[in-house]
């Protein structure tokens, strides 16, 4: 007896069997295999660049075209830069020499608009008597102007930043009251609004516009009981108003906060309250409902500092303190599985922040030892060659 058997990585085409005085051809199933696009992904590390942040990179952003990579940093050293922007030349990531005029202080917070115009950045000041605490940057080629500060300023420190998906609103969470600053952008000039009717209950840590701009969600610590750690916010005619309380709150401080591409969904990263084993919430929007959806089969080992989608919302990534310090799940519907961490996992004991590149190639994670950040390029894994053996038929 003889048989032949003809093979395709994930597809089957079909058997030849050759038996006794004959051909018999078996149809296999032209399915099997198929379907399995979202159940792994493979981390490659790419080289680390040549200049790396000169501490702990607290913010990462890619620009929406994936040419640019923001990084925020926080450090003590003398003239080293608290904002770092890469441009990506195929796999290398190389340093631009700019920007010029620096952010004063730490870098909490990086957000590029969706033109990849503008580039807002959240920090710090180290001037005790130091009024700025955010900086925007607009970009020409592969140079980053810094505008005028807007006449009004944040209180204090800015930690989070978001824009609209035009750029024509820009939200700061900030320390201090009244804990989120709303600005709206004419040209090149940004001008605060009045404040929104209802403030968050804490200081503001996290600010994001859902995708279609119905909605901005603000996260903040709070001493309150329960926590009011997550306000959403609706816009007309310039006024932002919060709306009534989502149900279920996460136990603590929310840190992050990501809505999905399809607007379905919006993940928070927070910190663990008693008794919770992971830090992020994930919500299902229906309309102007938000209703708490299970969490994913393993939660994040540690407090969720920093949460993204990847531009087609197949995946979610969480950079958080403990464990791998990122975690990324496969997402199917509203089920989110966790994919085996990267074979060369961040280093340190914190991941500070974590970003996707639009075009799905690469992730980047922010962590607290060098290099400070790690470039990963995506891909799915490599189907093994199937050997299938055919129906005998007698």
């Amino acid at each position: 007896m003889l048989w032949r058997v003809v093979r395709a990585t994930g597809l089957v085409l079909g058997m030849l069997v050759l038996m006794a005085g004959g051909l018999v051809w078996t149809a296999a199933d032209a399915q099997q295999g198929a379907g399995n696009a979202l159940s792994s992904l493979v981390f490659t590390k790419l080289p680390d660049p040549e200049v790396l942040p000169p501490g702990s990179a607290l913010a990462v952003e890619f620009s929406h075209d994936s040419t640019y990579l923001a990084v925020g940093a926080t450090h003590t050293l003398a003239n080293q830069p608290f904002l770092l922007i890469y441009k990506r030349n195929g796999d290398t990531f190389t340093k631009l020499a700019g920007p010029e005029e620096q952010p004063p202080g730490l870098v909490s917070d990086v957000a590029f608009s969706f033109d990849s115009t503008y580039l807002a950045v959240g920090h710090s000041n180290a001037e005790r008597d130091g009024t700025s605490f955010l900086t925007i940057y607009k970009r020409n080629g592969d140079t980053f102007t810094k505008l005028p500060d807007p006449a009004v300023m944040p209180p204090l420190s800015v930690v989070g930043v978001a824009f609209n998906s035009d750029a024509t609103y820009l939200a700061a969470a900030h320390l201090n009251s009244p804990y989120i600053a709303i600005y709206k952008r004419t040209g090149d000039t940004f001008v605060r609004l009045a404040n929104p009717i209802g403030l968050p209950t804490g200081n503001g840590y996290a600010a994001a516009f859902s995708q279609d701009d119905t909605f901005l969600a603000v996260g903040n610590w709070t001493f309150d009981t329960p926590p009011l750690v997550l306000g959403l916010y609706t816009q007309e005619n310039d006024i932002f108003t919060r709306q009534p309380q989502i149900a279920s709150m996460p136990p603590g401080p929310v840190h992050a906060i990501a809505f999905s591409p399809d607007d379905t969904h919006m993940v928070v990263g927070h910190e663990s309250g008693s008794g919770t084993p992971g830090g992020i919430f994930i919500y299902k929007r229906e309309g102007d409902t938000f209703t708490q959806l299970p969490g994913p089969d393993v939660a994040p080992p540690g407090l969720g500092r920093d949460v993204t989608f990847s531009s087609d919302g197949a995946y979610l990534a969480v950079a958080h303190t403990s464990g791998a310090r990122v975690t990324v799940y496969s997402r199917s519907g509203d089920t989110y599985t966790k994919l085996p961490d990267p074979d060369v996992p961040p280093p340190g004991a914190n991941g500070y922040a974590v970003t996707f590149s639009d075009d799905a190639t690469y992730m980047v994670v922010g962590h607290n030892v060098l290099p400070h950040i790690t470039i990963y390029k995506l891909g799915e894994p490599q189907q093994p060659d199937r050997l299938f053996l055919p129906m005998v038929i007698r």
